[in-house]
């Protein structure tokens, strides 16, 4: 069995709590023969700056009283939506939060990010899976994906010479064709061959369905096409049969993966490739894996590593042992520029 447990006013339990809970709250009432495991939430942090524009005309405070007080929202919305097993971001919601602070604030926008933090191991080689559980945008001229601190790594050429100022980042890269479609359901009683229509803002891309036994089993993809950025397919069941129905696909495009590298800037400013392959990014499921992660050190005095992304949605939702928050002990998390509007 096990049990994922946040405490209240902290991110994790100590090894010591955890084992006091299993000791003497949970085996004194378990089964004889499960053996209970306690572990830390997963969290996700949420990274925002917030800009607000304000009529002076309509309130005696200032814009350092209320940028303090945009804060202090946001901090209340966090306390109140955020922090708990279950929860959802909603950008709207946060919004109104600001919006209802003061009535001289006229509108606002945020701009969102979402950052892992852990502490990789600095002895050896290891493997790293980020769930930020939400679609991540592609970059396709520069990295959407930002490293904080800078690292150190051992020179692979030299193990005796280490590498300061080391970053991770997102290979620049763009979508293009069909990669595959996944079936999402088989549909039932086609006695035809359905047609496969393939829908976006691309040209040429093709497809044709496989159907055993009444169902569509697969698809196959015929022409890849050129320029999709999104798609959609739809099956059609052929003229002359009239049972055939229900048949769903999603399409998958090229480009649904992305390559992490390593990088530094030499004496001269120069950009450095240090790893052209330091590990992957899944867009659509939100996955970021670092392969064989073997940095030297981090940083900071704590180790701790923090890679933040962009999501393509402003709705998001923590799910299974996951919690969304933002972390009241960082003072980069949340960033409030005030503008007054302009009297003429």
């Amino acid at each position: 069995m096990v049990l994922q447990l946040k405490p209240a006013g902290a991110y994790k339990l100590t090894d010591t709590q955890k084992s006091q809970i299993v000791d003497e709250v949970i085996k004194p009432i378990s089964v004889v023969t499960v053996s209970p495991t306690v572990i830390d939430p997963d969290y996700t942090y949420l990274k925002l700056v917030v800009d607000v524009l304000y009529d002076p005309k309509k309130t005696n405070l200032t814009a350092s009283q209320i940028q303090d007080g945009v804060k202090s929202a946001i901090g209340t919305f966090a306390t109140n939506s955020l922090n708990t097993f279950n929860s959802t971001f909603n950008g709207y919601d946060l919004l109104n939060a600001v919006q209802n602070y003061d009535s001289s604030i006229i509108t606002s926008e945020y701009d969102l990010r979402m950052e892992k933090k852990f502490l990789p191991n600095l002895t050896s080689s290891t493997t790293y899976k980020l769930y930020y559980n939400s679609p991540l945008e592609r970059n396709m001229y520069k990295s959407g994906v930002v490293s904080l601190p800078s690292m150190e790594f051992l020179n692979p050429s030299n193990l005796s010479e280490v590498i300061s100022g080391v970053f991770l980042e997102e290979v620049p890269s763009q979508t293009d064709g069909v990669e595959s479609l996944s079936v999402l359901n088989p549909g039932f009683n086609y006695q035809d061959v359905p047609t496969v229509t393939i829908r976006g803002d691309g040209t040429g891309a093709t497809a044709h369905a496989v159907v055993v036994n009444g169902t569509v089993s697969s698809i196959v993809v015929d022409s890849a096409g050129t320029g999709y950025t999104n798609a959609i397919a739809v099956i059609t069941p052929r003229s002359g049969d009239t049972t055939g129905r229900n048949a769903a696909a999603v399409v998958n495009l090229k480009g649904r993966y992305g390559t992490l590298r390593t990088y530094y800037n030499d004496s001269t400013n120069v950009k450095i490739i240090l790893n052209a392959n330091a590990g992957t990014i899944d867009y659509r499921e939100g996955i970021i894996t670092l392969a064989s992660f073997n940095p030297y050190n981090i940083n900071n005095t704590l180790g701790e590593l923090s890679v933040s992304v962009k999501p393509t949605t402003s709705i998001i939702s923590s799910d299974y042992n996951r919690i969304i928050t933002i972390d009241p002990y960082d003072n980069t998390a949340v960033v409030v520029n005030v503008t007054a509007k302009s009297s003429w």
